[in-house]
């Protein structure tokens, strides 16, 4: 594959695969992975909320908007709303929105607000993977039964109830700690996501932050517990590389494990000399980042 024949993906799909150019830069540059990993697990302790009926993947992104419903009660989720093009249809995907900020906070964690997130995160998938047949939206299209009840009708008492409890979880161990950080940033992009499209879960008070549902791995003993993968701390890093121009001011990079209500964070520069196994420069690792980004664009 020549320069010219490449187009940059998403950056999620970028870090998970050998082949490509960011994923061989970062080997390359950040390969010390191990002591990262090994603090984190330390850190951790056992897993709360085990997995349910729920599909894992919409689950997450249904937290997400829970999330940030919580810190910002005015949040838009402009990305459910583009994401649902058919024409007439985004009035109704604004109406699920504005019954979550009318349930806006997690105390009470109302089953409102858990129905507008999941409906929202149902919204939210096809833009990135489509109207898939089979899936529940493209039925209600089908049938010409799309309406903001029936999206909201979405959510099953299993879906409310798992949502509800990761959560509740979240109310100490995540919203806690970052509240009061200004300011405060949900769903940010960079100067590099104009060549790689990239958008975190959230930036507090200079941490960038990543959330993740996964139920993690089980021990000889049958027990799970949470690892740090390569691609999680790769997307870590290559957000913090992408702002360029230093728009967020980022200061530490962090990760939020629901399902065990576990947050951890690392100083920036710390983490990228313990990763390069050397003292790395940000400003010369962002300039290496842009140079990379720029040349497969």
């Amino acid at each position: 594959m020549t320069e010219n024949q490449f187009r940059w993906r998403t950056l999620t799909a970028e870090v998970s695969d050998k082949a490509s150019p960011l994923r061989q830069h970062l080997d390359a540059r950040f390969p010390n992975l191990r002591p990262l990993q090994n603090e984190y697990k330390a850190s951790a302790g056992g897993i709360l909320v085990e997995r349910g009926s729920a599909h894992p993947g919409t689950l997450g992104a249904a937290f997400d908007f829970a999330v940030r419903f919580a810190l910002d009660p005015g949040y838009k989720a402009d990305i459910a709303v583009i994401g649902f093009m058919f024409d007439g249809f985004q009035d109704l995907v604004g109406e699920v929105v504005t019954v979550a900020k009318a349930a806006q906070t997690f105390s009470p964690r109302t089953p409102e607000l858990m129905r507008a997130c999941w409906a929202l995160a149902l919204c939210t998938e096809v833009l990135r993977v489509g109207l898939m047949p089979g899936s529940p939206l493209a039925q209600l299209v089908e049938e010409n039964r799309l309406t903001a009840a029936a999206l909201l009708d979405l959510a099953t008492q299993d879906v409310i109830d798992e949502l509800t409890e990761i959560s509740e979880v979240a109310e100490e161990s995540l919203l806690r700690h970052i509240l009061d950080k200004k300011p405060l940033k949900l769903g940010p992009t960079f100067v590099g996501s104009k060549q790689c499209p990239a958008d975190a879960d959230l930036i507090a008070g200079g941490t960038l932050i990543d959330i993740k549902c996964t139920v993690g791995k089980k021990n000889s003993a049958g027990a799970r517990y949470i690892a740090l993968d390569r691609d999680v701390i790769y997307q870590l890093v290559a957000y913090a590389l992408f702002d360029y121009d230093n728009a967020h001011a980022i200061d530490s990079i962090g990760l939020y494990s629901a399902r065990y209500g576990h947050f951890f964070q690392w100083p920036l520069q710390d983490a990228l000399s313990t990763l390069a196994d050397r003292t790395a420069s940000l400003d010369d690792e962002r300039h290496r980042m842009q140079e990379l980004l720029l040349r497969w664009a």
